[in-house]
């Protein structure tokens, strides 16, 4: 369910996005040619001219946002670095399509109206972005935070992450609990649960349905902090690291900060947003179409001696367990003889299984 909200966030604001540099555009025309406030010397344009490179005009805008992780429902920006991020896609878009326009000499388009575009639509983009933050804000000061966070930790650092994720709408995080990194430690930050220690951490993740884990105590051997991260990694949860390291070089990392506390982060899975895993899963469906279809011979030919192997049906049919405990149907050649678990049960195939046919 949540992975389908951020998806439908993510095209609500890239639908917003392209309505916004469709009547930025329209508005910045009108400004030039229609409203009076301008001189015209070489007359006024066929308005037709201008619409027809429209759409253009918006695939760049989109894909540069894109690319600027504007459309990221998990990163956390501020309103400041997400205006800048807009400006930067805007000035970069209008500087691609101006150069378009010097290649296409078939018309002649105006510098003025596209300097215009670009001022207006940083606007009309920003004033959107700001509106829906805003909406975001009040339906997570309403209706809660929707994200479960886990702190690693205790002490006055942890206390501090607490406070400033709960009161920070920016951060769609709720802190569910943390985890003892001594067992002696039994202190409880601003009430927050203590959830077990970090042997509990693959536990704790499943049952609370944790979205990202922050790591507070940096004197842990590197061998614990490696097992949090591929453990982590393993369940596509978010990693984060408190810094300690004075005059650390974080380029090559993502680094935030919380009240001024810098967060180290591991590079986030492309999986880890909603339309890539839309997008992988077109692509998972398209070629899996095409694979079988190249195989389609093969694969009759294999039905067939199944067939004639032994009775009963061709394939078998069986319920597995997928990510967050999904059941899907697995669908596979029979190479057991019918009704294999009677009598038996579900239990492993051995070396010359007697249910085993020849296929």
């Amino acid at each position: 369910m949540k992975i389908r909200n951020d998806i439908r966030l993510g095209f609500i604001l890239m639908l917003g996005d392209a309505l916004a540099v469709n009547l930025g555009f329209i508005f910045a025309y009108w400004l030039r040619f229609s409203s009076g406030l301008f001189k015209i010397v070489y007359g006024t344009p066929h308005i037709n001219e201008y619409f027809r490179t429209l759409p253009i005009l918006t695939i760049v805008m989109i894909f540069l946002m894109h690319s600027d992780r504007l459309y990221s429902v998990r990163s956390r920006l501020s309103i400041v670095d997400e205006f800048f991020k807009i400006v930067r896609s805007v000035t970069i878009g209008i500087l691609i399509f101006m150069a378009g326009t010097f290649l296409y000499r078939e018309y002649s388009f105006s510098r003025g109206l596209l300097l215009g575009t670009w001022f207006i639509l940083i606007i009309f983009i920003g004033s959107w972005r700001f509106l829906a933050n805003r909406v975001q804000f009040s339906f997570r000061k309403k209706n809660g935070k929707t994200r479960n966070l886990l702190i690693i930790g205790n002490g006055s650092m942890t206390a501090k992450l607490i406070k400033h994720v709960s009161d920070d709408p920016h951060w769609n995080y709720r802190v569910v609990g943390t985890l003892r990194v001594k067992e002696s430690s039994s202190s409880n930050p601003m009430d927050v649960p203590v959830l077990g220690s970090i042997k509990d951490l693959a536990l704790v993740i499943n049952s609370k349905d944790i979205k990202e884990v922050i790591l507070t105590e940096t004197d842990l051997q590197r061998s614990d902090i490696m097992s949090i991260i591929l453990e982590c990694e393993k369940k596509m949860v978010g990693f984060r690291l408190v810094a300690d390291l004075l005059g650390m070089i974080a380029s090559q990392v993502d680094m935030r900060t919380i009240d001024g506390i810098p967060l180290l982060g591991l590079k986030e899975s492309p999986l880890s947003e909603g339309y890539n895993r839309l997008l992988k899963r077109i692509l998972d469906i398209v070629f899996s179409a095409l694979g079988l279809i190249a195989l389609s011979p093969i694969l009759i030919i294999i039905a067939v001696f199944v067939k004639i192997g032994s009775p009963g049906p061709v394939f078998y049919f069986q319920k597995r367990i997928g990510e967050d405990d999904t059941r899907f149907a697995m669908i596979k050649f029979r190479t057991m003889v019918d009704n294999a678990e009677k009598g038996v049960g579900r239990v492993w195939a051995q070396k010359d299984d007697p249910r085993r046919t020849n296929i």
